[in-house]
């Protein structure tokens, strides 16, 4: 978003800690990136999420909070009717476990209140969706399968590292895998089935099937899917 001003001309970067939003300010600025404004907010109070986006009246609130706070930050936009973009999807505090179904809940009132939720804006979910809706409109009639394989080849030379928040990342790699075949969703242990995978460019790596929010979406509207 700092790198695209012209479309997004005013930022309001909000968190809990304003120590973070400060940082990112003056890293901006550095990179003449312009300026942004900045706001404390609990994302788990509702309310005070409201009070904000009535202050500033956004045309769009994008979370980039953690999945925890996924139903309060909709539950703003839709009192204060403002558009909603997300990175993931919602999971409990106590619970590891993840699921459209309470985010999918609000798209009768948001229709009704003529504003937008997009889910899953991130890369997988997001960017892989948008590659299998091209292919299914574009290249094929019917598709049969579906794999989605993901890599991070870079190395910090640390024993551990993560892509999103360490926890969600940690409750991901422990839950039990989920693939989807001929109308079920079948289940195996955490990191039981493994391939190894030649990646363009990077070469073969051990790839573990771990299950993630997009095949929710995605066995829901790719037609003729036998797996995925």
């Amino acid at each position: 978003m700092g790198m695209n001003r012209d479309v997004f001309k005013n930022i309001i970067l909000a968190s809990r800690s304003l120590d973070k939003c400060h940082a990112i300010k003056e890293s901006m600025l550095k990179k003449g990136l312009g300026e942004i404004g900045v706001e404390q907010v609990d994302a788990d109070d509702t309310q005070a999420l409201v009070a904000l986006i009535q202050k500033h009246k956004p045309k769009v609130v994008v979370n980039v909070a953690l999945p925890y706070q996924d139903l309060t930050i909709m539950q703003a936009c839709l009192e204060t009717k403002t558009h909603y973009i997300d990175t993931a999807n919602y999971e409990h505090p106590d619970l590891a476990k993840f699921e459209y179904k309470e985010q999918w809940a609000f798209d009768k009132a948001y229709k009704e209140a003529g504003i937008l939720g997009v889910l899953g804006a991130g890369f997988d979910p997001g960017v892989t969706n948008a590659y299998v809706a091209h292919a299914q409109r574009h290249h094929f009639d019917t598709i049969h399968t579906l794999d989605i394989l993901d890599c991070n080849a870079g190395d910090h030379k640390r024993p551990f590292a993560t892509n999103f928040n360490p926890e969600i990342n940690l409750r991901e790699v422990s839950s039990k895998g989920r693939y989807y075949e001929n109308g079920k969703w079948i289940e195996t242990k955490p990191l039981e089935i493994k391939q190894v995978w030649a990646y363009p460019q990077i070469g073969e790596m051990d790839s573990y099937l771990l299950y993630h929010e997009e095949l929710e979406s995605l066995v829901k509207n790719v037609k003729g899917l036998r797996r995925a």
